[in-house]
């Protein structure tokens, strides 16, 4: 049996609806200033990477494809060191205290780390050893 029909709530003004499980065809449009940018995209065509790139930075042209900029630069050591000058003093400073929110956000992290970690700290396993 069909349910009467009611007014949808998408069109308060019709009287009849339809059951709700059926899909309603409705028609999609887009701003003007997107579709202005999807006709000017289709009649232009791709620019080079040498044209996009200013001159001075020609030397480092693999940086800017997509190719390389998707992937991770290759495996090598790095080398951290810094040399200080022996005869110069460490200067003394202020603390760079935290904000509130991050005060909040810290104290959470590290409730959560030390619950999930306590368990570790009190299980013996039937080998004799410990965690």
């Amino acid at each position: 049996m069909v349910p009467p029909p009611q007014k949808s709530w998408l069109n308060p003004t019709c009287s009849v609806s339809r059951p709700t499980a059926e899909l309603v065809p409705t028609r999609a449009s887009c701003s003007t200033s997107a579709h202005l940018a999807a006709c000017t995209a289709q009649k232009k065509p791709a620019r080079l990477v040498e044209e996009l790139v200013p001159a001075l930075y020609h030397q480092y042209l693999r940086m800017f494809q997509k190719s390389a900029s998707q992937g991770l630069p290759p495996l090598h050591w790095y080398d951290f060191r810094v040399e200080l000058m022996p005869e110069a003093v460490l200067q003394a400073s202020r603390f760079i205290l935290l904000s509130p929110v991050e005060n909040v956000v810290l104290d959470t992290a590290w409730h959560v780390l030390t619950w999930n970690l306590a368990w570790c700290w009190c299980i013996k396993f039937s080998n004799g050893g410990e965690c």
